[in-house]
């Protein structure tokens, strides 16, 4: 439709209540994003100085000594501090302040969900956990590129089913046409007789104009208002500006699209003026304004809808449905419990989507134990290859024999040793998801880089004879460890197929679905990895415990993930 710009349809979504009116919503753009986040960020600094300061003149501390001092579990306790604040400062906003933080309150913006309310504590956690990955490989590589693809969503927006919107839309066009023409002495048009479209044309040529100086602004208007002369009437010496808006009131009373703008503007004015009855008079036990309110919302919603379907374009309709989020915000109730949803995550979500992806997780395990394969191969047979493929430490600690295996239970370092595990192998799992988004190609990579290096270290074990002191080591851990490598892998696969082979959906559609089952991949291998760090860290290392018992915490471990992800196939089945 005449009027409408790309860039207009590009930044509104159309997002449906639960009542089933569509509002049209102005979607905030990478600049915005940009500026709010840039303010968040100097807030989280400031905050960060503040601490060090009364740290170090109030508490008397020496950052630098004790950083030098802290114990490897100290620093990873200060490192997953330091990320639980990154994510639980939005997380704060999200939920205490209706989608702002300071930085998005600042620059107009607000995070609501697919119904156009503010996201709850689960979907806030979720969009929020995923800002780790949208970092990822450095300087926010995942969400530059997803928004790239999308427009306006980074990824933790389309796995949550999340939006970020600007609240810059406000006032209609029927009021700037209304200004502008008061502005420019209130001249009227006589015989005007413009097309819904000439309409539109107007509309959009007043809104570039405005904010210019009146002699660069009527120049503007003037090529419209030449081309539409015939039907613009004649209105004495008024500016084009003038003659453009003027034109478009004298239509108000005859039908068509100045009329909808007309009785959009009016129903939003109404709603506004009702919703500031209805907030003084809260407490007061007065049922009038809540009653008011609601027949304010009814008409509203109802002119919304009707303007929807008689082809009002959504770029008119976004400060009447701003108005009506606004509506709901203030009068939305209670949030739902938080922990149902937990369970209904991990118990039904995350192994449902296990089991449906069960054949990407078989693929990536060939890819793994296939690279493995020719690692052990190389290394084997070659031992200055081996050296280069696993390094000259990890060589060094294999050919030491039974004695790398103990040290961890020699210098009692077992919670350390089990941080650092569980921190580095969570790590390679989010990296080997995130890395998906570039078609699948870097998590492929990563699985090979991954398999060559085990199938080296025990191809240099078997060399040097010391495959059993190896094998006992990693009996505990390794089967579980080795699964939830392959399930991460799988996660980054769906992230790849989205991107490469969308299908009948859109690639914003595909990333949104194919996102949400990635996450819940990466959940059962975060939830495997964590469990088995500590497996790892006080199970495996040392002699106390006989080969069996190593062998049985192995086995028992895999069977019981493999028993979670075989309850996703009644899920599966049911969906």
């Amino acid at each position: 439709m005449a009027g409408l710009s790309d860039d207009d349809r590009a930044t509104t979504a159309v997002v449906i209540t639960a009542e089933r009116v569509p509002l049209a919503l102005p979607l905030a753009g990478l600049g915005e994003r940009a500026i709010a986040l840039l303010v968040d960020f100097i807030i989280v600094l400031l905050l960060v100085i503040a601490v060090l300061f009364v740290y170090t003149f109030i508490g008397r501390g020496d950052l630098q000594r004790d950083v030098s001092a802290a114990t490897t579990t100290a620093l990873i306790f200060a490192v997953v501090t330091i990320l639980v604040g990154l994510v639980m400062y939005d997380v704060t906003g999200d939920l205490l302040f209706d989608g702002r933080t300071p930085g998005k309150k600042l620059a107009r913006l607000r995070v609501i969900d697919a119904h156009g309310r503010p996201p709850d504590a689960v979907t806030s956690l979720l969009r929020n956990l995923l800002r780790l990955v949208d970092m990822l490989p450095a300087g926010y590589g995942v969400g530059v590129i997803t928004m790239f693809i999308t427009g306006t969503k980074r990824l933790g927006d389309l796995v949550a089913g999340t939006m970020v919107i600007s609240e810059r839309g406000r006032g209609a066009e029927a009021r700037l046409i209304a200004l502008v023409t008061r502005a420019a002495g209130g001249a009227v048009a006589e015989g005007a007789s413009l097309s819904d479209d000439d309409v539109l044309k107007v509309i959009s040529a007043l809104r570039r104009a405005e904010g210019l100086e009146p002699k660069l602004a009527d120049q503007q208007c003037a090529r419209l208002a030449k081309s539409l002369a015939a039907r613009l009437g004649e209105a004495g010496a008024a500016g084009p500006r003038a003659r453009l808006a003027a034109a478009v009131l004298s239509l108000k009373d005859a039908g068509g699209m100045a009329t909808r703008l007309a009785r959009i503007d009016d129903a939003e004015q109404t709603l506004s003026a009702t919703l500031v009855r209805y907030m003084a008079a809260q407490g007061s036990g007065r049922i009038d304004a809540a009653i008011a309110l609601d027949a304010a919302a009814r008409h509203a919603s109802s002119e919304l809808l009707a303007a929807s379907r008689r082809g009002v374009p959504p770029r008119l309709l976004e400060s009447l449905s701003l108005s009506l989020l606004d509506m709901e915000r203030r009068r939305r109730p209670p949030p739902q419990p938080l922990w149902p949803r937990v369970v209904t995550f991990f118990g039904r979500d995350v192994p449902g989507a296990v089991w449906r992806e069960r054949q990407g997780v078989l693929r990536a395990a060939v890819v793994l134990f296939g690279s493995g394969a020719i690692g052990f191969g190389l290394a084997f047979v070659d031992a200055g290859l081996a050296r280069a493929l696993i390094g000259d430490a990890l060589t060094d600690l294999v050919e030491q024999g039974a004695r790398w295996t103990n040290d961890i239970e020699k210098n009692g370092s077992y919670l350390s040793a089990s941080l650092q595990i569980v921190f580095n192998n969570v790590g390679v799992g989010v990296r080997v998801f995130a890395l998906g988004i570039l078609g699948g190609v870097a998590t492929v990579l990563g699985l090979v880089s991954n398999g060559v290096s085990l199938g080296a270290t025990f191809g240099t074990a078997f060399r040097l004879d010391n495959h059993e002191t190896l094998a006992r080591f990693i009996v505990a851990h390794g089967p579980v460890e080795l699964s939830m490598i392959c399930v991460a892998g799988a996660a980054g696969f769906c992230l790849g197929r989205a991107v490469l082979a969308p299908g009948p959906r859109t690639r914003v559609q595909a990333l949104r679905e194919e996102g949400r089952t990635g996450l819940c991949l990466v959940a059962f291998a975060t939830v495997g990895f964590v469990t088995i760090g500590f497996v790892e860290g006080f199970v495996s290392p040392g002699i106390h415990f006989p080969l069996v018992v190593n062998a049985t915490v192995g086995v028992s471990m895999w069977l019981l993930f493999f028993g979670w992800a075989r309850l996703g196939r009644t899920a599966s089945e049911s969906r």
